[in-house]
């Protein structure tokens, strides 16, 4: 996440006009501005497009590689004047401001009409709303924190399933030995990040986790299991390959795909790609959770929708909306991408093995937790973001320092 969203957002505010980027005879037109740019998102985003021109609307597809930078764009484009019909940002705190300043359509008018209080879960519901009013559409709930791996890898090695990041290590000591990658990494910051969350959650523990997360606790910083965590995440840099810098995400889950590595860390989302390549979950590859009694990391993507003064362009985004939050076409967008079906009536008969472990685990009670992203604001969740980076780009820089600076960032806001 950049870190000047509060300043790109604060600047956005201080619009006292809104410009329309339609004429009134592109009626039913609408652009989009997301970040799901694999080919397994590519399809699941199609959907959407395909339902929109099945009603009548002319969808405008902008894809933006990366979320932070989908996001900048959206937001640069509220500030000048010539907002999309919709734009796709995380679950959490990342609206506010936007809605806070005015900018953001209000849709309780498509809410009550269509009854999104019952079809959505309670927390999501809540999680869309500001003041009691909805300024965003749930759309892909995932879980954060599994892990993928090859079986055909683990077979050649002799080694079975993982169930902790304590066990990992002996099963990617045996993948190195065979001279295969055992940790391929997607190098990028909001993956390094990812992957930092996910060890903390599961080695350090839920309840550092949660002290962190939800309440910003300093001492929780200095606990011998934030410690471990953190030791046990820089020992993972010495199991990936020299391609992974800068490499993105559906690269690296090509390389596990064709066996060329063991493991890759990565949200639902990753599973998409598996079953475009053929693969076959549980088969051919597998998916699970190392330490999953310490929690389940839930995340999700929101479209949201800027006002538009164009009396055209606005019924056209209202199509939009209702297009985007019926439960049969989120089904659609969920089959593609590994996300769970979430809204209640959306069609969940054919989930393969590893979306529906995926399901139960959002579901049982106790479990799931909210991701980083979800909980923290996305200034501090920014700042942590380059602390984690750094670490991980320079594995034998003092332990001691990391974990006093980022105690200091938790205690910035």
């Amino acid at each position: 996440m950049h870190r000047n969203w509060k300043a790109s957002a604060a600047m956005a505010i201080a619009l006292v006009a809104f410009a329309s980027p339609y004429a009134a005879a592109q009626e039913k037109k609408a652009e989009v501005i997301h970040f799901l740019t694999s080919a397994s998102e590519s399809a699941a985003i199609g959907e959407f497009a395909k339902a929109f021109a099945e009603r009548g609307g002319t969808w405008v597809d902008s894809a933006v590689a990366g979320g932070s930078n989908a996001k900048s764009t959206a937001i640069n484009r509220i500030a000048g004047g010539t907002p999309p019909a919709a734009a796709m940002f995380n679950l959490g705190p990342e609206f506010v401001e936007l809605a806070q300043g005015g900018l953001l359509r209000g849709m309780n008018d498509i809410a009550d009409a269509n009854d999104w209080h019952d079809k959505l879960p309670e927390a999501l519901a809540a999680a869309a709303q500001l003041d009691g009013e909805f300024y965003v559409v749930p759309t892909a709930l995932n879980g954060q924190n599994f892990m993928w791996y090859s079986k055909a890898v683990l077979t050649e090695v002799g080694a079975e399933e993982p169930k902790s990041w304590d066990e990992l290590f002996g099963v990617l000591d045996k993948v190195k030995a065979a001279g295969k990658i055992p940790f391929a990494m997607a190098g990028q910051k909001g993956w390094e990040s990812q992957l930092f969350w996910a060890v903390l959650l599961g080695n350090g523990g839920r309840d550092v986790y949660l002290k962190i997360t939800a309440e910003r606790d300093l001492e929780a910083t200095k606990s011998p299991e934030f410690r471990k965590a953190v030791e046990t995440f820089l020992r993972l840099t010495a199991y990936t390959d020299a391609g992974a810098p800068g490499r993105n995400w559906n690269d690296t889950a090509n390389l596990v795909i064709t066996d060329q590595a063991a493991f890759m860390q990565m949200g639902t989302w990753a599973r998409g790609e598996f079953n475009s390549a053929g693969e076959k979950p549980e088969v051919d590859y597998g998916c699970t959770i190392l330490d999953l009694d310490q929690g389940y990391q839930l995340q999700g993507g929101v479209f949201l929708y800027p006002k538009l003064s164009d009396a055209d362009a606005a019924e056209a985004q209202k199509l939009l909306i209702e297009t985007m939050s019926d439960p049969a076409v989120q089904a659609k967008f969920a089959s593609h991408n590994g996300s769970v079906p979430f809204w209640k009536g959306a069609d969940r008969s054919n989930l393969d093995a590893c979306v529906s472990k995926s399901a139960e685990w959002a579901t049982k009670p106790g479990l799931a937790v909210a991701s980083q992203a979800v909980a923290m604001s996305p200034t501090l969740n920014g700042a942590l973001t380059d602390l984690v980076s750094t670490l991980w780009n320079a594995p034998t820089s003092s332990v001691d320092t990391f974990i006093e600076n980022f105690g200091a960032a938790l205690q910035s806001e």
